[in-house]
């Protein structure tokens, strides 16, 4: 489930990684394959596994062949020993460009099952093809504005791509087709915002939840895009 916020709180880059010819936008799961290529290393490095699909028969029940229960313990430690580093920065996903700033959309996994996205800006200058922004130290930074964030929680739309564009002088959060977060880039305010939007009572299927952002935060955002603002 996820909430999109858009709140104006001042963040310093640290440790962060750059490069030379400038970032690609990519999705989750260029990051994703990467940080799956370093769990099978540590896989197999800790005997979990012999090869990258074939796990170690000591963890597995000799009848179903799934994970028995010291697997699942010995695979939760694997996973939170490769991605709790991994997932300490916030990471690029795209920027674009309004008038003398740089709007980014980054993500991170705050624990193995949830995904925040983060939308940064940048003022004139100090963008610097910053793939990765610390989490821990980033609350000091006093060069950039952190305008969103927006929590994935065991991921019911994990598949779909994650977007900002610009239009009609808003900002827009999209995740797949659905549009989450409206940022008004004239006046700098955040117009909507969802806190768990697919956290909502009574509404337990993934069906009716996006159903019900679509009628109500979509909805609103798409009509004020139409809007003429001259």
């Amino acid at each position: 489930m996820k909430h999109i916020l858009f709140y104006p709180l001042l963040f310093f880059i640290c440790s962060c990684q750059s490069q030379d010819n400038g970032l690609k936008n990519r999705d989750v799961i260029y990051y994703f394959k990467e940080a799956k290529t370093l769990e099978n290393k540590e896989r197999i490095k800790q005997k979990f596994a012999v090869d990258s699909v074939t796990v170690s028969e000591e963890y597995l029940d000799p009848v179903t062949k799934k994970l028995n229960a010291k697997g699942f313990n010995k695979l939760q430690e694997i996973k939170e020993k490769v991605l709790t580093p991994y997932y300490a920065d916030y990471l690029f996903l795209k920027k674009i460009s309004h008038g003398n700033k740089i709007y980014a959309l980054y993500f991170t996994m705050p624990s193995l099952y949830d995904i925040e996205y983060v939308v940064f800006r940048f003022d004139d200058g100090k963008w610097n093809n910053v793939e990765r922004i610390n989490r821990a130290l980033s609350s000091k930074n006093s060069q950039i504005l952190k305008l969103s964030w927006n929590y994935d929680d065991a991921p019911l739309k994990m598949d779909h791509k994650s977007n900002i564009f610009i239009e009609n002088d808003y900002l827009v959060f999209k995740l797949g087709d659905i549009c989450l977060s409206l940022y008004d880039l004239r006046s700098e305010k955040l117009l909507i915002k969802e806190e768990r939007p697919f956290n909502l009572p009574n509404l337990y299927t993934r069906e009716n939840k996006e159903a019900w952002v679509r009628e109500n935060t979509h909805k609103e955002i798409e009509g004020l895009l139409r809007l003429n603002r001259n």
